[in-house]
């Protein structure tokens, strides 16, 4: 080869430096700019949405994933609050359970009480109960004959004390019956005449007796104070204003009316 032939080697800095070459490359090197930083940016777009798909999916496992707030780290005085709360609901449903309201049942009963004396026989419908006070709660509705008797002499009407009651389904009814022991009060005028009356009235005037003289035996009447008066024609009146009568005993009054002279 001869020196003519060989090639001469241009410097690259003589090449950048000739006005011709950078005319020649200047476009390729402004494309391959744009291509590399459209390449960085397409990069850098590509692991920002990789960053942000990540964090989105770690933030919807940490809200799907339930907190739980152990002992050691929870707050004793919010953990007391809520036990008394949680006990206080439970005590609410309890008590609302409780008074649940029950089914109303209508009665079939009623309640019958009598108080009476310690001695006296207490029946009910003619068949004796008890000796003294007497109380029912379970009488049928209807009416009954309740009665009070106590010893006493032949004839004392006031020993026995008798009363109907009606029972309602429900109702409650209460009773006293007050028998009384008797006594008597004989009357004796002396001048008694045709035409002779008496009359015997209890203080309370609850008794009154009244018949004609002489008379045959004493005048039953229930103890307590009583009047006598006694009268007869052409006579004045005799009274007595004080008179006391004592179980199963007589009293005797014995008089003389003054009388007009025939």
């Amino acid at each position: 080869m001869s020196p003519s032939d060989t090639p001469t080697l241009v410097a690259p800095l003589e090449l950048v430096r000739s006005p011709k070459v950078w005319r020649r490359a200047a476009p390729a090197t402004v494309v391959l700019i744009a291509l590399v930083a459209t390449a960085i940016v397409l990069s850098t777009r590509r692991e920002e949405q990789q960053l942000a798909g990540a964090a989105a999916a770690d933030s919807a496992r940490r809200d799907s994933v339930p907190v739980v707030v152990s002992p050691a780290d929870s707050n004793p005085v919010d953990s007391l609050r809520l036990a008394d709360s949680t006990a206080r609901a439970d005590s609410v449903v309890a008590r609302r359970d409780t008074v649940r309201p029950k089914p109303v049942v209508a009665p079939t009963v009623g309640r019958l009480s009598i108080a009476a004396p310690g001695t006296a026989r207490v029946s009910v419908n003619g068949q004796a109960v008890s000796d003294g006070a007497w109380r029912s709660d379970s009488l049928k509705p209807g009416e009954y004959t309740v009665s009070a008797s106590i010893p006493a002499s032949s004839g004392c009407d006031w020993a026995t004390v008798e009363e109907k009651v009606r029972v309602r389904a429900g109702g409650s009814h209460a009773l006293t019956l007050s028998p009384r022991p008797c006594g008597t009060i004989t009357i004796n005028m002396l001048n008694v005449a045709n035409g002779a009356r008496f009359s015997v009235v209890s203080t309370d005037g609850g008794v009154k007796v009244e018949g004609a003289l002489p008379r045959d035996g004493g005048i039953v009447v229930p103890t307590g104070e009583y009047r006598v008066t006694a009268q007869q024609p052409l006579c004045a009146p005799y009274s007595n204003e004080s008179v006391t009568v004592v179980a199963d005993r007589a009293t005797r009054l014995t008089f003389r009316v003054i009388c007009e002279r025939g």
